[in-house]
C-alpha cells in the first residue's frame, strides 16, 4: 500500500483523467476512467494497493470514498485472484483489510446494494464504476 497526495489532475480527451501523485519519496502519475474526474481534488489523500510480490502491479487506486480497479476483475475468479495477491497480516500488513474495508466504503457511497460476499461486492462495485 503506498500513500499519496494528488498534485494535479487533467483530463484527456474525454476518456481518461492523468493523475499526478506525489509522497515524500516519489511522484507517480495513473490514469483513471473520466467518471472520477469531479471527485479528484488537489491535496487529497490517494492509497495504491499493490501485488505482494509485484511492486509495480497495480491492484487498485483508493481515494475519498471511492474504489477503482486498475484492472477490472471481470469475474469471480479474477476478483478472488487480485484479492490473494495483496500482501496480508502474515507479512504483517493491512492491505487486505484496507481493502475490505475500501470496497464496504463504496459501495455505501454509490448506494449499491450489497451482499453476503465480498467477491459479489467487487463484482458489483466494478459494474458501477464501468457506467
Amino acid at each position: 500500500m503506498e500513500k499519496y497526495n494528488i498534485k494535479s489532475t487533467f483530463t484527456l480527451g474525454n476518456q481518461v483523467v492523468h493523475v499526478g501523485l506525489e509522497n515524500r519519496q516519489q511522484s507517480k502519475d495513473v490514469l483513471l476512467p473520466i467518471k472520477f474526474a469531479p471527485v479528484l481534488t488537489k491535496g487529497e489523500k490517494f492509497t495504491i494497493f499493490t501485488a505482494e510480490n509485484k511492486p509495480d502491479l497495480h491492484i487498485a487506486y483508493k481515494f475519498g470514498k471511492n474504489l477503482c480497479f486498475a484492472v477490472a476483475p471481470c469475474d469471480e475468479m479474477r476478483a478472488r485472484t487480485m484479492y490473494d495477491m495483496l500482501p496480508g497480516i502474515r507479512r504483517f500488513k493491512l492491505d487486505k483489510i484496507a481493502v475490505r474495508l475500501a470496497v464496504w466504503r463504496a459501495i455505501r457511497a454509490n448506494k449499491i446494494k450489497t451482499t453476503g460476499s465480498f467477491i459479489k461486492n467487487v463484482l458489483a462495485l466494478q459494474a458501477q464504476n464501468q457506467k
